[in-house]
């Protein structure tokens, strides 16, 4: 099946600022305004148009990985200590919050987040697994605990330009608005993009990511119209970079 978005032309790229050197995780928010983190602490940042816009300090530091915005809560995934961190109405303080542990094995290095709004959880994508096997959990949002029993699994090895050098770590996972097909990226060996069935037990098609481009790929997520979202870190002297892609 065809891609539905030009990985090599976006319609628009922004050169971000260098204290978003490490941006990690993104997510759409109001008039395509984009709340990000990056990986050294929990600071909330909003773009507009690839400049910041605000910026919500949280006077914590740890490995933050991802984000997804509910409403007024945001949800944010820490890598090392294997967490998810919940605050609720975050722009008028975040003094408060509450701390959901994964119970992840420990080599497992969770990296993605994005809100399932079908079954009402958050999607877990684990960058490391039992050799090349991939594993994308649940995350309950009503008991507010992980699934014990794995979502569904990728198995890098099928993937085109995998090898025992270069292999699929998911960094960032999103759901599509309308078709909810599930996008994967990955950014440490193999810069890939992955486009699975809803359900995540099928693969539909994939696209390597240029690595001139996409130098670290960790952030995806979608607008309601479906435009795609990525982001990629700073890398070799350049900048970090936020880059819009419409669907065709």
């Amino acid at each position: 099946m065809s891609f539905a978005y030009n990985m090599q032309h976006a319609d628009n790229s922004y050169t971000l600022d260098k204290i978003l050197d490490e941006i990690s995780g993104i997510h759409v928010i109001k008039n395509n305004n984009i709340a990000c983190i990056h990986d050294e602490n929990r600071d909330i940042f909003e773009l507009t148009k690839g400049k910041i816009s605000a910026h919500f300090k949280s006077g914590k530091k740890d490995d933050i990985e991802d984000i997804v915005l509910i409403k007024n809560t945001v949800y944010m995934l820490d890598a090392k200590k294997c967490m998810i961190y919940e605050y609720k109405n975050f722009k008028h303080s975040m003094k408060h919050y509450k701390t959901y542990p994964l119970h992840l094995n420990k080599n497992s290095d969770p990296e993605g987040l994005c809100y399932d709004k079908h079954n009402q959880c958050l999607l877990v994508a684990c960058k490391n697994g039992k050799k090349t096997i991939r594993e994308i959990f649940q995350f309950d949002l009503k008991k507010k605990k992980l699934n014990k029993k794995v979502y569904f699994t990728i198995n890098a090895k099928k993937l085109s330009g995998s090898s025992s050098k270069k292999t699929f770590n998911p960094s960032g996972i999103a759901i599509h608005p309308k078709t909810r097909e599930i996008y994967i990226i990955s950014s440490q060996d193999l810069k890939m993009i992955i486009r699975l069935n809803k359900t995540g037990t099928k693969i539909l098609s994939q696209k390597k990511l240029v690595a001139t481009q996409f130098r670290q790929p960790e952030g995806i997520t979608f607008s309601s119209k479906g435009d795609l979202y990525i982001s990629s870190e700073a890398k070799n002297n350049k900048s970090a970079k936020l880059f819009r892609f419409k669907a065709h």
